[in-house]
């Protein structure tokens, strides 16, 4: 399986709203298997917007971890890096403090964005 790849951003292309919401149902719906297929099949840009949308959200950690802590853990460090990168320079080319300082992006990671209730 192909992980989030380390990338700026803000040179995300526009997520694909049908499949980033088709994946975070079923990670609502906790149909652990099909979450994981679905994602897998993602683009980075994509990748991105869905695990971190289903981080943002979810309300039950015991579940979260059930979800995709194991397989996703790779995943899930470079979203925490993308987040929080505590002085580190990523080589973005400007001062990076994390997406979630970004408006645009934190708009996009909204459910109502997605569709998915």
């Amino acid at each position: 399986m192909k992980s989030l790849t380390l990338q700026d951003p803000k040179t995300f292309d526009l997520p694909n709203k049908e499949k980033v919401s088709n994946v975070i149902k079923l990670f609502q719906s906790e149909d652990k298997e099909q979450f994981i297929k679905s994602y897998q099949e993602l683009n980075n840009t994509d990748k991105f917007y869905a695990v971190a949308t289903c981080v943002y959200y979810f309300t039950d950690v015991k579940m979260a971890r059930q979800m995709f802590l194991e397989e996703l853990r790779e995943d899930l460090r470079t979203l925490k890096l993308l987040n929080k990168p505590k002085g580190k320079d990523l080589h973005f080319g400007y001062e990076y403090k994390g997406y979630a300082y970004d408006k645009e992006i934190m708009d996009k990671i909204s459910l109502d964005y997605f569709e998915v209730k």
